[in-house]
């Protein structure tokens, strides 16, 4: 099934107040040219379509696991940026979901004569997409319509530690989610790894982070909310660890 992917930079216009436009544009340029590197990675016929504005893009992927696999990349690249306070840090929100139609937005002209003016619409999915993102949920985030995740897709983004596994498709118990009428949201542990070298690097990244945000309200209350989304994370991961061990001793 094909999916949209749909991802916002946070705070650019917070960028502008403090940098104007020059600041803004250059956030703006570098949010580009990690959508452009990460797509890039991809087979060219797995993008069925797409755009990037400014601080936002959708991209019609032709399955959940190729969305999941260019947001964990877009979010790793963005999320390490140089360990300095004064180091710009990029906060991505964004979501996925199923896709079924043969557009995302349409433009059409008023009546002559002011047929100049073009009026835009989306199609369902598309509006699905931007009203989760824009639903103001906190954190550098992933949600997934839980629809979308079939074996294959647990299977693709699940993380081994010798006889247990981690899935890194979960629905949180610390993390709100927006209110939605149909469905649930799953989040995307993004950040998850093997390794614990690699989680130990991350993780302390991410305590950087949020140390280096106190001094702004908005952005310390995103990094909070990914911090929890972290320690959620390495709760799961450190459960699978300890499961794996138990299972081992069994077995010996």
């Amino acid at each position: 099934m094909a999916t949209i992917l749909f991802f916002d930079m946070l705070g650019a216009r917070k960028r502008w107040q403090n940098g104007g436009t020059e600041e803004a544009m250059r956030m703006f340029n570098h949010f580009g040219r990690l959508v452009n590197a990460a797509i890039r990675e991809e087979d060219p016929q797995s993008i069925l379509q797409g755009g990037i504005e400014t601080d936002s893009a959708m991209l019609i992927c032709d399955s959940v696991i190729t969305s999941l696999r260019i947001a964990q990349r877009i979010y790793r690249w963005a999320f390490r940026n140089p360990e300095n306070p004064r180091a710009n840090r990029l906060w991505l929100r964004g979501c996925i979901v199923p896709y079924h139609e043969t557009f995302t937005r349409r433009e059409s002209p008023m009546r002559p004569p002011f047929d100049q003016v073009k009026a835009y619409t989306y199609s369902d999915e598309a509006f699905d997409a931007i009203s989760i993102e824009k639903s103001g949920f906190k954190g550098m985030r992933v949600l997934v319509r839980s629809e979308l995740i079939d074996a294959e897709a647990r299977n693709a983004f699940r993380i081994p530690f010798g006889q247990a596994s981690f899935i890194t498709l979960k629905r949180l118990r610390h993390s709100n989610y927006p209110n939605i009428i149909q469905g649930e949201l799953l989040d995307f542990l993004w950040m998850a790894c093997a390794e614990n070298d690699e989680w130990e690097e991350i993780a302390e990244h991410m305590a950087s982070r949020l140390r280096y945000s106190a001094h702004d309200i908005e952005e310390f209350s995103q990094a909070a909310a990914t911090q929890v989304l972290f320690h959620e994370c390495g709760a799961i991961r450190q459960s699978a660890i300890s499961r794996s061990i138990r299972l081992a001793r069994v077995a010996n």
